[in-house]
């Protein structure tokens, strides 16, 4: 004779949740620290070791059907642990813009609910940049947004 376990038949509602933070160009043209498409054309996205050197790098898509206003760091799959500190760095350079972001010393923590399903929840996301302290993330969302500004 086999028993099943009290778990079994239960469908677990949880959709996979990728921690990430997605650094979005403020496009609000309108004033003075919001950019033009154009102005954006040529923004670089650059992935760092801890030893700086570089990983890899990622230019902003821009044609006439399809233009992207963001770049996302989502390094971090949830699986087994519920604390992740990403060890890279991460740049944001756009000349026309004068955007030069150093994204660093990012946390990504949550809880995994336990039970049946064990979903992961994020619990806060936290990062620097260039050197100032973002605390954001939470309430389970799955990640942060961080708006850059035209200077």
């Amino acid at each position: 004779m086999q028993l099943s376990s009290c778990c079994y038949g239960v469908k677990c509602e949880c959709s996979y949740v990728e921690p990430s933070i997605e650094l979005t160009f403020n496009m609000d043209s309108t004033n003075a620290s919001g950019f033009k498409r154009i102005e954006i054309e040529n923004a670089l996205f650059i992935k760092f070791n801890k030893s700086g050197s570089i990983i890899d790098t990622t230019k902003l898509i821009s044609n006439e059907y399809y233009s992207e206003q963001s770049f996302k760091i989502n390094d971090y799959r949830a699986t087994q642990v519920k604390t992740f500190q990403d060890t890279c760095s991460y740049r944001v350079i756009n000349s026309v813009g004068n955007v030069d972001l150093l994204v660093s010393d990012i946390i990504f923590n949550g809880e995994f609910a336990g039970g049946c399903c064990d979903c992961y929840k994020n619990e806060s996301i936290s990062f620097k940049v260039n050197g100032e302290q973002q605390n954001l993330g939470g309430n389970g969302r799955s990640g942060a947004s961080y708006l850059i500004y035209k200077k």
